[in-house]
């Protein structure tokens, strides 16, 4: 294979440094149906929502912290719950207006590099190893590579030893040319999350968007969290797959323990969000949003 189609994959992955799935686990369609609205609205629909006064910009971030929390295991420093407070009640008071989607979506790239550009040779064989298909065991008739987007796709390991480096550094031609072209995988994930969360009114017929909306696109997509279906119905889910599914596909053992949904450690979407959505990383994402 070409150095320029193994890259191809390589630059998915990292673009949301993302969840693995051993083979692809039962979910709601993505789609914004009847069915799939009322798990959005029971979900993001009840903690992110558009804030009408300055007194209930902080509530709003706390509640969005603690929900994440939940779901993921990402804590929201203080530092950037206040700064969150302080955009919500400035684009309230009027000194600052709402984020158009292209706004969001450079953030993103920015942040995006910031974090590439880091990472050492041991935080990409870290990466390497959690997502792998799967890291905690193998399933029936899988082979095992990196994984590059939750709905099954995956790479064969080789390529991510071979090139994971080469294009953190933009050390090759190939590699320069994808950093480039990077932009539009980026731009992609954000309108399709726009698309989606269009079923729901606070996000449906807009063409700018509060700095906590920002924010949960920016959650979304490190994590791979649609954010659809309450907190409470998380873990009993995942202790049915564990339970009843996977065995039932041939895969026994599997344990949810005190794992979170989504994540690092990640029961149902590993993911990279100590890297992508570290302290620094929300914080160099937040201060770009007005940039």
């Amino acid at each position: 294979m070409k150095k320029e189609r193994m890259i191809i994959p390589l630059t998915s992955l990292l673009v949301v440094g993302i969840g693995v799935l051993s083979f692809t686990l039962p979910r709601a369609s993505t789609r914004p149906d009847p069915t799939f609205t009322e798990r959005l609205a029971v979900g993001v629909g009840t903690v992110v929502t558009v804030p009408t006064t300055q007194a209930n910009a902080p509530g709003a971030v706390e509640g969005f912290a603690v929900w994440i929390d939940e779901r993921s295991g990402v804590a929201l420093s203080q530092s950037n719950r206040d700064l969150l407070v302080t955009y919500s009640q400035q684009v309230i008071g009027g000194t600052r207006q709402e984020l158009t989607s292209e706004q969001i979506q450079s953030a993103l790239k920015a942040t995006f590099f910031e974090v590439v550009d880091d990472l050492s040779n041991q935080d990409l064989a870290a990466l390497r190893d959690r997502l792998r298909v799967h890291p905690d065991y193998t399933p029936p008739d899988i082979d095992q590579g990196v994984s590059v987007r939750s709905d099954g796709r995956s790479l064969p390991l080789s390529v991510w030893d071979n090139y994971a480096a080469e294009f953190r550094d933009g050390s090759t031609v190939s590699a320069i040319a994808w950093r480039a072209m990077i932009g539009g995988f980026i731009e992609q994930e954000v309108n399709e999350r726009l698309t989606m969360l269009s079923a729901l009114s606070e996000w449906s017929n807009r063409t700018s968007y509060t700095p906590l909306q920002a924010a949960f696109l920016f959650y979304s997509i490190v994590n791979e969290d649609n954010g659809n279906g309450a907190n409470s119905n998380l873990k009993p889910y995942m202790e049915h797959l564990a339970t009843e599914w996977y065995p039932q596909n041939g895969v026994t053992g599997v344990v949810v323990g005190n794992r979170k949904a989504y994540g690092a450690k990640g029961f149902l979407y590993r993911s990279a969000a100590d890297f992508f959505m570290s302290d620094s990383a929300l914080s160099f994402f937040l201060t770009r949003l007005y940039q």
